[in-house]
């Protein structure tokens, strides 16, 4: 009697434990969704104060910002902020949001970010963004400026009546080592963080944190300005997706009636692996790498790490020489490389496989296994594009899938994202099953399955391959909630991982499908390398993640290169 009274009380617990997370579930959802419409009444409006926004944006939890709601320095949150924004969002009074860049930005001074493609121009009290998609770019902007204010806002209070050490932080280059030391712990003190953390993240911002500390505390961000392009609610289709199209299509007139394979990447993985450049040039990679601070002890004799150590030093002065000798290889291979000249942030290149195999006859990753005679005779040709930003995925495949139509044999989406499997670890690789949208919208199906499976990885990868489930689609970086994660994680859904761009691109790909837009054998490789782990505070997105990241990335690309060039 007792036993059975002892399990109706689980059973009662277990019940009101299920309950009460679905409560938060729900309530999570919908915080993200109010923040969405707030976002989108602002533009509507035209404009709004950065900081009526904060209580929206608070209101979901999100994993990025973990203590968003707290007193304490978020240095993750910070980090991840600053690397996505440039600089000047720590002095400006006001960001202007824009469809396109206006023939006068010409002659204003342009600027970068770390982690974002953008068109950026610093106007001295006002940054102007050129956005390359008008939701999910204004999403990722507002997010990350509002990551920034609440961190900057709490520094600036710990740091208020701390005149002697912001001192010592101006002069802080100029010191020994051990007075930097003492400084760094002086500021670790001050802010409540840990010492090695502020090492790292100061790091990560190739040690810019410090000298940015004097406009963080002049600073105001509550008060900055928001604007948006009157533009933005003129139309739901970007006009620069067409333009940008309308580029690749000309370049292709020379290939009508050849078959074609999209791959939706980066400018870099795809041509590495077919060109052999880096095969052909490793002792001078290595020798230059031996003398560079951040590649000096990477270990050696990985494929991937070979090319991460080629692409950072095609970015150095040391390695211009270098970057010029990679062109000119990859020009005479008959690559074709199209600029992006309408602020999509979509570089892309085309690849005639048949004339790359003519003119490099050995030097290919040797990952990748083809027969060059049965492939040179099939002439496919690849139209490598770098990724999308989120929504704009569905306006860039649109405009491909329309116009190509059934020359497209296959389509690939590399990329990389956040891991959320029980037994998921930065740097392993997922192979969803499906792609559902995080809060609105359907699931979607690859037309004829993923042709990508983890047997095909025996001899290319020896990390974790997870691919017994779907990746859900977010909104935004920012706009994700571990209680959402949670609930995605159960049976029946399983998730894997999480990210930006799949089902945007396949709602174009799905609908040209069966529209018969796209042949009915369309073959589809989908595939991404954990960068982070949302739901672990030390995998973030803030912390250091591409370097060790290629060895996944680059067993990704080779393996579906392997089996686009051999398909049967």
């Amino acid at each position: 009697m007792e036993i059975a009274k002892n399990n109706k009380a689980l059973e009662s617990i277990a019940q009101k434990t299920t309950e009460d997370e679905e409560n938060e579930y729900h309530e999570r959802c919908q915080a993200i969704t109010n923040y969405e419409s707030a976002i989108r009444g602002a533009m509507l409006n035209g404009k709004i104060v950065l900081g009526d926004l904060y209580g929206w944006y608070k209101a979901q939890n999100p994993n990025m910002h973990r203590f968003c709601n707290d007193k304490q320095v978020d240095l993750p949150a910070l980090t991840y902020s600053l690397q996505r924004h440039p600089e000047a969002i720590t002095r400006v009074e006001g960001l202007y949001l824009l469809a396109k860049t206006s023939n006068s930005d010409r002659d204003v001074r342009r600027v970068n970010c770390m982690c974002r493609n953008r068109a950026m121009f610093d106007l001295g009290k006002e940054l102007e963004i050129v956005v390359r998609e008008k939701e999910a770019d204004s999403f990722d902007i507002v997010s990350c400026a509002i990551m920034y204010g609440i961190e900057a806002e709490k520094i600036k209070g710990k740091l208020a009546s701390e005149k002697k050490l912001l001192t010592d932080v101006k002069s802080f280059d100029s010191r020994s080592d051990d007075e930097k030391r003492q400084i760094l712990a002086r500021l670790a003190n001050t802010l409540g963080v840990e010492f090695d953390d502020l090492k790292r993240y100061n790091s990560s911002l190739n040690n810019r944190l410090l000298p940015l500390l004097k406009n963080i505390t002049k600073h105001k961000p509550g008060e900055m300005i928001i604007k948006f392009d009157p533009e933005f609610i003129k139309s739901n289709y970007p006009r620069n997706a067409r333009a940008w199209r309308v580029d690749i299509e000309k370049d292709l007139g020379e290939y009508t009636g050849r078959p074609v394979v999209i791959i939706s990447s980066d400018t870099h993985s795809v041509v590495n692996c077919l060109t052999g450049f880096a095969e052909e040039n490793q002792q001078l990679i290595n020798d230059l790498a031996a003398k560079n601070g951040r590649l000096a002890n990477l270990p050696k004799g990985d494929r991937g790490l070979l090319y991460y150590s080629l692409q950072q030093l095609c970015r150095t002065a040391e390695g211009k020489e270098l970057l010029k000798a990679k062109i000119e290889h990859e020009q005479s291979l008959g690559i074709k490389f199209i600029r992006d000249r309408h602020d999509t942030g979509i570089d892309v290149q085309i690849i005639d496989i048949r004339k790359l195999l003519e003119k490099n006859s050995y030097h290919i990753d040797p990952r990748v296994k083809v027969n060059r005679e049965k492939a040179k005779e099939h002439g496919l040709v690849i139209i490598n594009m770098d990724y999308s930003f989120g929504k704009q995925g569905r306006h860039s495949m649109q405009e491909l899938c329309n116009t190509f139509g059934s020359q497209i044999e296959g389509i690939a989406l590399i990329g990389k994202a956040g891991i959320i499997c029980e037994e998921g670890k930065k740097f392993d690789i997922m192979l969803p099953t499906h792609v559902q949208k995080q809060i609105k919208g359907g699931i979607y199906f690859f037309p004829n399955g993923n042709c990508l499976a983890p047997g095909d990885f025996k001899e290319a990868f020896n990390g974790g391959i997870h691919a017994d489930g779907p990746m859900i689609t977010v909104p935004g970086t920012v706009m994700q909630n571990e209680e959402v994660y949670r609930h995605y994680m159960k049976e029946p859904i399983n998730v894997i991982g999480t990210e930006m761009e799949a089902a945007h691109y396949l709602d174009s790909i799905v609908k040209a499908h069966a529209y018969k837009i796209l042949r009915k054998d369309l073959n589809m490789y989908v595939g991404y390398w954990a960068s982070d782990n949302p739901l672990n505070p030390h995998e973030s997105l803030a912390e250091s993640h591409m370097d060790y990241g290629y060895v996944p990335l680059y067993a990704l690309t080779s393996v579906t290169l392997n089996k686009i060039l051999n398909r049967k």
